[in-house]
């Protein structure tokens, strides 16, 4: 994932809006509750875990979002 997208997901996880992202590595979804140390906090399957941006793409059911653009 770009680190652009990233850091969009993360300003509007952080203003209370939903976000979720897939981790293409261990095939999970989950929702993006915060960023901290270049890392996703996601709830997943009722826990809480750490995910690397590299690994994870944007749920964007068909519409993807432009961030960094006002």
């Amino acid at each position: 994932m770009e680190k652009e997208r990233f850091r969009g997901i993360c300003s509007v996880a952080s203003e209370g809006k939903l976000k979720w992202v897939d981790n293409l590595k261990t095939h999970q979804s989950g929702r993006v509750l915060s960023c901290a140390s270049g890392k996703f906090e996601i709830e997943s399957e009722g826990h809480h875990r750490k995910w690397n941006p590299e690994e994870c793409a944007e749920r964007t059911y068909g519409y993807l979002p432009v961030y960094g653009e006002d």
